[in-house]
Parts: structure tokens; C-alpha cells; sequence
């Protein structure tokens, strides 16, 4: 009974990572007026996680010019999202979506244990997992630019910007 029980649970967290892996790659395209209000529901499900917070802000409604630049910094945002929490084992995640004249910001910081860039860079392109190169690929295709750097008080910063 034991083992049919412990194998009936990895069953079932086999079958939540499944979901979430479904999930995370349907193209689901964001509607270029719905971004804020998707990140707000990213960061509230990330704050369901058992001890960890996450809150979302933007100071004022934006407009992305278009759906397909809203859809690629919405999977930008969850995957660093998806990092803090898997890899960086954050317990506090700031997510946040500002505009500045024509530069569009979004930003992902976390607490975690941190990511080390330069040792990235020195160990070379190969070294990098394909999450982050997913997520620079996103954001060449919109134009952007894609910053990670190791906060000096500890956790990582990701930061994509777009200029419109």
C-alpha cells in the first residue's frame, strides 16, 4: 500500500509538472492592452507558492504597440519568474512594468541565492541554459535588450528593455 500510495503522488506532482509545462509553451498570444493585467496574474499565482511573495507593479496603465512584443515580454517575465523560484529559490519576487519617455522596462527581482552574469560570460554562450537563451532570442525579436546582474545585496535582476 505504501508504495502504491507514494507512487500514485508522483503520479500526480508528474502530472502538475506536465500542466505546467503545457502551459508555459502554448502560444497564447497577450493582448497588447491585457499585458499589466496578465503580469498581475502571474505574480498572484507565484504568490500562492508556500513561502514566497511576489507582488506585480505599474504605476499607470500601459499600452504595448502590439500583441506579439506583449506575448513575448509576458514569457520573458515568466520565465525569470520560473528561475527565481526553481533556481534562485527566492522567497521575494518584484515584478514590474514602467515606461520612461520612449523605453519600455520590465523587470524581475528576486531575493534568491543570485546568478552570477560574469561567470556566465566567462564560461561562454554554451554554458547558458536554454531558458536564458530563450529569453534573450524573445527579446531580440522585439527589439529589446536583456540585462541580468547579480543585486549586491544577494538574489538577480532581469531586466528587458524596449524602445517604442
Amino acid at each position: 500500500r505504501q508504495v502504491a500510495k507514494r507512487l500514485m503522488e508522483g503520479l500526480t506532482t508528474a502530472n502538475r509538472h506536465v500542466q505546467k509545462l503545457a502551459h508555459g509553451i502554448m502560444p497564447v498570444q497577450i493582448d497588447a492592452e491585457g499585458l499589466c493585467s496578465a503580469l498581475s496574474e502571474l505574480a498572484l499565482e507565484a504568490d500562492t507558492h508556500e513561502n514566497v511573495t511576489c507582488r506585480f507593479d505599474c504605476s499607470r496603465p500601459l499600452v504595448v504597440h502590439d500583441s506579439g512584443t506583449a506575448t513575448h515580454l509576458y514569457r520573458i517575465a515568466q520565465e525569470a519568474l520560473n528561475n527565481s523560484l526553481r533556481h534562485g529559490q527566492a522567497k521575494e519576487i518584484g515584478l514590474s512594468l514602467s515606461k520612461d519617455n520612449e523605453v519600455l522596462t520590465l523587470s524581475v527581482i528576486d531575493n534568491g541565492i543570485g546568478f552570477d552574469p560574469d561567470a556566465q560570460r566567462r564560461n561562454g554562450a554554451a554554458s547558458e541554459g536554454m531558458g536564458l537563451r530563450i529569453m534573450r532570442y524573445r527579446a531580440g525579436i522585439i527589439g529589446g535588450v536583456l540585462d541580468i546582474e547579480r543585486n549586491k545585496s544577494g538574489g538577480t535582476t532581469v531586466r528587458c528593455t524596449v524602445g517604442f
